[in-house]
């Protein structure tokens, strides 16, 4: 009865291991249940739920980086209407100009600033007005600290009159200003736009190491897991043998006692 006790157990070791062999090998998992590694479980858990954050902070670059593009490309308009907002309290300026003329100019100049309103007012990002009031908008890159980037605004030249020389001289300044002002917002933009790169280039190569890491605690080595299955059938087909040959023998005896 021992012997027999003992070849039912080593049966039941190589049968329960050959199990867990064609278990891992068809789910392609070393880990694939607690038991079978709990410190790399967790671990391996561990990897994934920074992932998952850092994988969310990557998205959360590329919207931060779509908000600067939308921003960037409504200040290049709002540039190129300052210019020519300046060409004309330049020309208005200009003593040889006659009182009807200037009139005409400031027609062409007050539908150039009511434009300009229309594009800050229209440049949005997720219902979000980018350059009014100084939008500043912290992008949480799931890693360390967030990266504020600050749209700037535009100021407008609503109101302002270059109908008279001495108007246009007056708004002459204002519009030179402003276009300072936007040349620097844009350059702000830049640099946030280049730090957000980084940033993404930083995640993303450490969502990779995360993923590296985590396949090779999780996942199977098919070469050493095969060579266990084939252990485990062999001592599996020795055990077997081995009951065969005890039932033999018991037989036997029984039949020279008989």
């Amino acid at each position: 009865m021992k012997i027999d006790n003992i070849i039912n157990r080593g049966l039941d070791n190589a049968s329960k291991s050959l199990a867990d062999s064609f278990r891992k090998l068809s789910s392609g998992k070393r880990i694939d249940k607690a038991s079978d590694d709990p410190a790399g479980l967790a671990l391996a858990a561990k990897l994934n739920v920074e992932t998952r954050i850092l994988s969310k902070g990557s998205d959360n670059i590329s919207y931060g980086q779509s908000a600067i593009n939308i921003a960037d490309s409504a200040l290049q308009q709002v540039g190129e209407i300052d210019q020519r907002l300046a060409e004309l309290a330049t020309q208005s300026a200009n003593g040889t100009l006659s009182d009807g003329q200037r009139v005409s100019l400031n027609q062409e100049f007050q539908a150039l600033s009511q434009q300009k309103d229309q594009i800050v007012a229209n440049t949005t990002f997720n219902d979000t007005q980018l350059l009014n009031n100084e939008t500043s908008v912290a992008i949480e890159t799931g890693s360390g600290t967030p990266i504020n980037v600050d749209f700037g605004s535009v100021t407008s030249t609503a109101g302002l009159d270059i109908s008279t020389q001495a108007g246009a001289k007056a708004v002459l300044d204002q519009v030179s200003a402003n276009i300072d002002s936007v040349t620097q917002a844009r350059a702000d933009l830049g640099a946030a736009d280049s730090r957000l790169s980084s940033a993404k280039s930083s995640v993303e190569s450490r969502i990779l190491g995360n993923q590296q890491a985590e396949s090779t605690i999780r996942d199977v080595d098919v070469a050493q897991e095969t060579a266990s299955l084939l252990t485990a059938k062999i001592r599996q087909q020795a055990n077997v043998a081995l009951a065969a040959q005890s039932k033999i023998s018991k037989g036997s005896v029984l039949d020279l006692l008989g």
